[in-house]
């Protein structure tokens, strides 16, 4: 269970090697012996696999209807890989292939799809689902040719995000884009700003740029610098002139945009 812990929460496989993990252990059972790194990383993480892989295997034998999904990757040395999902309906990881020099046309995805489908069953196998690329396209209809019960479509959420990257786009959406990311950007330019914008709109400061200001050396640089005119902006808030001279940014361009973003 300690081993399985550290590989769901994706932690070093050096973390009971640090002092105090051992004096923990220690105090809550004395005579427990913690598993090393070596362990963690080879007979402890094989058992794991293999666990998984048959929890996997009956999931995929004890289900009637299936389906496929599959998307490319890149891995942390920035190699080209394949990962396959299965629903049995719960979704589950199947598989991954490195692609090495091979490019992802359209037959040689519907190869790797057809073997993935051979091994679990084709009569178990109902639909696939992959993104919109036109190589994808291309392999669905390799597949529907040899497989007529099988549907094949597209991912909807991969749908969705070329749709809002195309409405974003429009000439309408940029002007509230940039106008929102200039008054963003002017507001956190300046810690002075910031604090006067939360406290007329009596908002509570984010707590990192609370952490910023409230640092000791912070502290002082900028109290003695802003005290006697932050007091004094605070106590007029309501002169919205003085308050816009002070920022350079105008109150009502801001509501203005957050009701545009609200509604």
């Amino acid at each position: 269970m300690l081993a399985k812990a550290i590989y769901a929460s994706r932690s070093p496989l050096s973390l009971l090697d640090n002092i105090y993990w051992k004096k923990l252990f220690e105090t809550l059972r004395p005579a427990y012996v913690l598993p090393s790194s070596y362990q963690l990383s080879n007979k402890l993480l094989d058992n794991e696999v293999n666990n998984i892989k048959c929890f996997v295997e009956k999931l995929i034998v004890g289900s009637h209807c299936l389906g496929l999904m599959c998307d490319g990757w890149s891995n942390i040395r920035n190699e080209s890989i394949i990962n396959f999902v299965i629903t049995t309906p719960k979704p589950v990881f199947y598989k991954s292939l490195p692609t090495l020099t091979e490019r992802h046309t359209g037959d040689y995805m519907a190869k790797l799809m057809i073997e993935i489908i051979e091994e679990v069953g084709p009569g178990k196998v109902f639909g696939i689902v992959t993104d919109n690329a036109a190589n994808m396209k291309k392999a669905w209809r390799e597949i529907n040719n040899k497989y007529e019960h099988i549907t094949t479509y597209g991912c909807v959420a991969h749908t969705l995000s070329l749709l809002i990257n195309d409405i974003i786009h429009l000439k309408s959406f940029q002007i509230i884009i940039k106008g929102g990311i200039a008054i963003v950007n002017n507001i956190r330019r300046r810690h002075f700003k910031l604090k006067l914008y939360y406290i007329k709109h009596n908002l509570k400061l984010k707590e990192e740029t609370e952490k910023q200001i409230n640092t000791p050396l912070a502290q002082q640089d900028y109290f003695e610098n802003c005290e006697s005119d932050c007091s004094a902006i605070s106590v007029n808030l309501e002169n919205e002139e003085e308050y816009n001279s002070e920022t350079d940014i105008n109150s009502s361009e801001i509501d203005e945009l957050m009701n545009m973003i609200n509604s």
